[in-house]
């Protein structure tokens, strides 16, 4: 019998290889967003500090004023900084998305490439039974 040659093998390599892309730009994205996530947790921590460096007791009035504006730029670079975490997170989900139906339609190849297998393994083994079986009988009626 011939050998086993799944029709289909270049599009499931095709489709492996879409997913490893996906994957690498999904492992990449990752990252990225991780680092914006510390940046963002720094500006936070900077912020907070600032907040807390005003003291009580009086203050004159331009540190006053200084601290203000001070305080209205770090708060605009954490929101800036929120803003850019978020977009990342929604093109992250996007990609994650993008990767689950990319592995999807390699599995749903690759079991069709395990019942092909299967298959052939069965008419391999009916062959081999199917031979023996005829071996057998020419045997028996040259024996009688």
């Amino acid at each position: 019998m011939k050998k086993f040659k799944f029709s289909l093998e270049k599009v499931l390599a095709y489709r492996k290889q879409v997913e490893e892309q996906i994957k690498t730009e999904l492992m990449d994205k990752r990252e990225e967003h991780r680092a914006l996530v510390e940046e963002l947790d720094f500006l936070r921590a900077k912020y907070d500090e600032f907040k807390d460096s005003l003291g009580e007791g009086r203050m004159e009035a331009w540190k006053l004023a200084h601290w203000n504006e001070r305080s209205l730029f770090l708060e605009e670079l954490v929101k800036g900084q929120a803003k850019v975490v978020e977009q990342s997170r929604s093109q992250l989900m996007e990609l994650q998305k993008k990767y689950i139906e990319a592995r999807r339609r390699s599995m749903v190849l690759e079991k069709l490439k395990e019942k092909k297998i299967a298959q052939y393994k069965y008419e391999v083994s009916r062959e081999i039974q199917k031979g023996l079986d005829e071996f057998a009988t020419s045997a028996y009626a040259r024996g009688s």
